[in-house]
């Protein structure tokens, strides 16, 4: 969507466009207007077009309440995304196939002097102004912190596997305006020589800060040859994501600086003798006669010739070293997309994983799948790309994803879902495996929403298990799992039947940090010994974020010791 300039009494003028890029579908949304100096950048998240809707959903609720000048700036943005986060929320509790739609989105309100931004989520906004280029909005995100705090450069943030993950969102969780770690408030002076670029992070994973800070000088005086230099930019960089931008300009951005006018005062010419061209001078006066340089010349030729010669004689006498062999190199990894409408793709997720070989990646298109998965191969990554996994019901019931025997297993952004008839069992169950989640969502489970057992390794990051019947996660076994950035909601709340967020008995150690555990049935962790001081610590037991108490943790039986 393309927003044409309109006159604006602070001289500001922008271009506004998003692209799809080299995905099916755009669920992306931008707004410009110069008149009003209202500006935004919306990312959608969901599968089965869920993301297309919690975009729409939002950037008619903040038009709605932005588009009415009563109130501070603050207030206003405050109040419309807010207006937004709740919409999408009772949109997708309307809509099963909607279930845990979001987005991320930035916002500013550009006033004479002052810019102010609402911000929630991994979109961006950066002022330009001279030779500087500033990030104004911090990423809600585990790689945007990193990055932000210097622990990671930009390249290696780009190219991080967990670079799409956040821990902040619109629409996920019911919000009031000035509820506490939700929206981002900042405001910065709005200069006329100033830029400001909001966009969202199908820009920034492709295109480095140096190529857009390039781009947005070379075009300086056209916002629109900037904005779609810079979306082509990014899709030339093989960009994965749907690409958006919003260029608001300043009427002299990219005018050169004017130096302040002097008087010009006019003295007598010194009398003296022209100044020499030290340059050749230095290059001359140290050069050697022609003779001298032929014999150096000369010299230097009988050196090296003794030299190689010596040094060939010196390698017969010297012990002869094996060859080196190079490390045998591992044949390359195969991705196998499952799209039962596209030529060349496998149609179910089941006929990938038969053909998938060690190492492979299955690639799901957006959509809803409804078949079980069941994996049984080392080293697959299942990459969800957002769709949602709901299985067809059965008599006996299904659960979601079986993993069984298999080392190396990654599954990652992917949602898992159940209905109210109780037809997913278990939204994962992993047997004697190894398994890591990244940006994995279950809900609606009969049963526990995640079960581990055996002998496994689970590691589960920027994760969530959601209004499930039995406890969020269950691990029980020889159980080593980490647990890092993830909510456990909701969970267990079956009258008469109140079941823990945490049902922890393994007899190998757990770790948990960073996550909120709250609103379940029973208590937040139920574990065979008293929680640790570190564990209450570093996790949050209630959406307003109180750390850990004792009581939230529940002992099924005391160890013995000798």
């Amino acid at each position: 969507m393309a927003k044409k300039p309109a006159a604006s009494t602070s001289g500001f003028k922008s271009y506004a466009l998003s692209d799809q890029g080299v995905r099916s579908n755009n669920e992306d949304e931008v707004y410009a207007d110069d008149e009003l100096g209202i500006y935004f950048v919306i990312d959608g998240m969901g599968g089965h077009a869920a993301g297309e809707h919690a975009a729409r959903i939002a950037k008619e609720r903040l038009l709605g309440r932005l588009n009415r000048a009563t109130g501070s700036p603050q207030q206003r943005i405050r109040e419309a995304i807010a207006l937004a986060n709740n919409a999408i929320f009772e949109a997708a509790e309307k809509h099963p196939d909607w279930n845990g739609m979001a987005c991320v989105l930035t916002v500013t309100l550009v006033g004479a002097q002052t810019a102010t931004i609402g911000h929630v989520g991994d979109s961006r906004l950066y002022k330009i102004q001279g030779p500087d280029v500033d990030k104004i909005t911090r990423d809600h995100s585990p790689v945007g912190e990193l990055e932000d705090t210097h622990q990671l450069t930009e390249a290696e943030a780009m190219a991080h596997p967990r670079r799409n993950e956040v821990f902040r969102d619109v629409g996920s969780t019911p919000h009031a305006p000035d509820d506490k770690d939700f929206i981002d408030i900042y405001e910065v002076s709005a200069e006329p020589d100033s830029a400001l670029l909001l966009c969202s992070d199908g820009l920034t994973d492709a295109v480095p800060l140096a190529d857009i800070k390039r781009i947005i000088r070379s075009n300086a005086k056209d916002p629109s040859a900037a904005v779609r230099s810079l979306i082509k930019e990014a899709k030339n960089q093989a960009g994965k994501d749907n690409i958006s931008a919003v260029l608001v300009q300043g009427p002299d951005f990219g005018v050169p600086a004017r130096s302040p006018i002097k008087e010009v005062v006019t003295l007598p010419a010194p009398v003296h003798e022209p100044e020499p061209d030290y340059r050749s001078r230095i290059v001359l006066a140290d050069r050697p006669p022609l003779w001298r340089r032929i014999a150096g010349a000369v010299l230097w030729m009988v050196v090296g010739a003794a030299l190689f010669f010596g040094g060939q004689q010196l390698m017969v006498l010297l012990p002869k070293m094996p060859p080196v062999i190079p490390p045998k190199i591992p044949g390359a990894s195969t991705t196998i997309v499952v799209n039962a409408r596209q030529p060349g793709a496998q149609p179910t997720i089941a006929a990938a994983l038969a053909a998938a070989n060690e190492g492979d990646t299955i690639e799901l298109t957006p959509g809803m799948y409804d078949e079980p998965v069941r994996i049984d191969k080392n080293n697959i990554l299942l990459d969800g790309s957002g769709a949602l996994l709901r299985p067809k019901p059965t008599s006996e019931g299904s659960d979601g994803i079986t993993i069984n025997k298999a080392s190396g297993v990654r599954i990652q952004n992917l949602r898992i879902s159940g209905d109210a008839d109780g037809d997913l069992l278990t939204g994962i169950h992993v047997a004697n495996s190894q398994v890591t989640l990244r940006n994995v969502h279950v809900v609606l489970a009969a049963g526990p929403g995640i079960e581990a057992s055996g002998s496994s390794t689970l590691n589960m990051e920027a994760s969530s298990v959601r209004d499930c019947s039995g406890p969020g996660l269950h691990l029980h076994g020889a159980v080593a799992a980490t647990v890092k950035f993830s909510a456990i909601v909701g969970n267990g709340k079956e009258t008469g039947d109140h079941q823990p967020g945490f049902m922890l008995d393994s007899s190998l150690p757990v770790e948990l940090v960073g996550n909120t555990i709250a609103n379940n049935g029973g208590p937040a962790i139920s574990q065979p010994q008293v929680s640790s001081a570190e564990i209450l610590a570093k996790n949050l037991f209630s959406l307003e974020g109180r750390k850990g108490r004792l009581e939230d943790i529940r002992v099924t039986r005391k160890r013995t010791h000798p």
